[in-house]
This record gives C-alpha cells, sequence and structure tokens, in this order.
C-alpha cells in the first residue's frame, strides 16, 4: 500500500473523481510522479476553480452598459430584495449593501414602489477616497430625473433636483456633528411631505427645502464612478409615512 489509503476512498468509481483514478494507480504502482502532479492539476482546474455563478458583486459587462441584478441573484438576501443597481459594483446580499466604483456614476433604487411622501432613513461609511455619497428620492431612473442630497466625507454636502445630467441646489460646509473620517458611520435622514423636504444629519435637522416638479418616485442610493471608491450603506427605514 507504500503508506496510502486504498484507492477507492481517494477516487470511488462512478464519482466524479473517476477520470483521476487511472493516473494515481499508475503512481502508487511507482510508474511515475509526474501522473500524480497531472492529477493535482486537474483537480485544481476542475473542483477547486473559483464558483462564477450568481451571487457576490454585481460587475458591469463594459462601461456602458447597465447591470442590473435579477431576481434569481437577489434571491439568497432578503434585505436586498428589491434593488437594482447599475453603473457600480453593488452587493445587496447582507443588511449592509457595499459598493465599489466603476467608470461611471452608479446608482441603486428600490423597485417594488415608487413613493410621494416617504421618510429615508440611511446610514452611510465611506471606506476610500473624498467623492460624495448620495440618497435619490422621488427618483425616476429611466429620465434620470428627481431629488438628492449628497456628502463628502469631510462633511459637505448638498442638496437639490436631478434634471437629466444637471444637477442644482445649495451647497454646505460640513456641519458640527458630522463624523468626518473614513470608515465612520453617519446617519442620514431625510423626510418628504408634499412640496417640502427636511434633511438630517445624525439627528440633527441641517435643511429645510421646497419644490414642487417631482410628485413621485423611487428611493434610492449613489455612488462615484471610480475603482477607488468604496462605500457601506445600511437601509434604517424606507417608509410612504413622513415622519412627525
Amino acid at each position: 500500500m507504500n503508506g496510502l489509503p486504498p484507492h477507492d476512498l481517494w477516487f470511488p468509481p462512478g464519482s466524479p473523481f473517476a477520470p483521476w483514478r487511472a493516473l494515481a494507480l499508475k503512481e502508487r504502482r511507482g510508474r511515475c510522479l509526474p501522473y500524480t502532479i497531472a492529477a493535482l492539476c486537474l483537480f485544481t482546474l476542475t473542483v477547486l476553480a473559483p464558483d462564477t455563478g450568481a451571487g457576490g458583486l454585481h460587475v458591469p459587462a463594459d462601461s456602458s452598459a447597465e447591470r442590473h441584478s435579477t431576481a434569481e441573484e437577489r434571491k439568497p438576501a432578503l434585505p436586498g430584495e428589491g434593488w437594482i443597481g447599475s453603473g457600480c459594483y453593488w452587493d445587496f446580499h447582507d443588511s449592509v449593501f457595499f459598493a465599489q466604483g466603476y467608470s461611471t456614476l452608479g446608482r441603486a433604487y428600490y423597485e417594488p414602489k415608487d413613493f410621494g411622501d416617504f421618510t429615508f432613513e440611511v446610514r452611510l461609511m465611506k471606506l476610500a477616497e473624498d467623492g460624495a455619497l448620495e440618497l435619490v428620492f422621488r427618483y425616476d431612473e429611466n429620465k434620470v430625473e428627481g431629488y438628492h442630497i449628497y456628502l463628502w466625507p469631510h462633511g459637505g454636502f448638498g442638496v437639490g433636483k436631478l434634471d437629466g445630467p444637471m444637477r442644482s441646489g445649495p451647497v454646505f460646509g460640513p456641519p458640527a456633528h458630522f463624523n468626518r473620517e473614513l470608515n465612520a458611520w453617519n446617519n442620514i435622514k431625510v423626510i418628504g411631505r408634499g412640496e417640502r423636504f427636511d434633511f438630517f444629519i445624525n439627528g440633527f435637522h441641517v435643511w429645510t427645502a421646497r419644490d414642487g416638479k417631482f410628485r413621485r418616485g423611487k428611493l434610492g442610493l449613489g455612488m462615484p464612478g471610480d475603482l477607488r471608491q468604496l462605500a457601506r450603506f445600511q437601509i434604517i427605514r424606507m417608509s410612504d409615512t413622513p415622519e412627525e
């Protein structure tokens, strides 16, 4: 036996390992060590090869094509059920979503329903680089229209309208209660009631805006288009009832 277990324990007949059985037998009979090396290489290529199936990060095929996660890809992740992502690498397979920039601005939105009045509360964490993270609301993914608030890790933020590629609205310096470090959570809450929007950062009211152009739409997230951009998002609340 040369100190080896019976070959049927290594490569049982009828198993997926059967093609390597003859190679193992040749080596055990002392014919040639290369047979063992060939068997190990074949095992590595066919059994230990990386899984390229559904799950994990959703990678766009190219910079110009949107990559939408399918229902089957979202199935294992109940916290991410119903989210559609494009333009970035999005991973919805946990209660904390992960995003990495690609070559274009990426957005993810909650597809099952449109919101008129709403409360949208999210925790954000920037992991690398200085690009702004974004919340969108009353968002039309086809026209790229709606409203948004975007925040930089140093605490500056802006609010306004999305009207195709154009952004409009005031930009503010960092509030004193903003966590400015990388790898630090910040809680952002937006309350929409009719034409009024109230914005909160870490529980502090920072701005009120009024506009009536967009009446209903999706709630979603935004991420800069750069491979160096890394972030996490945790959805705290999505409701069609405005918080008092």
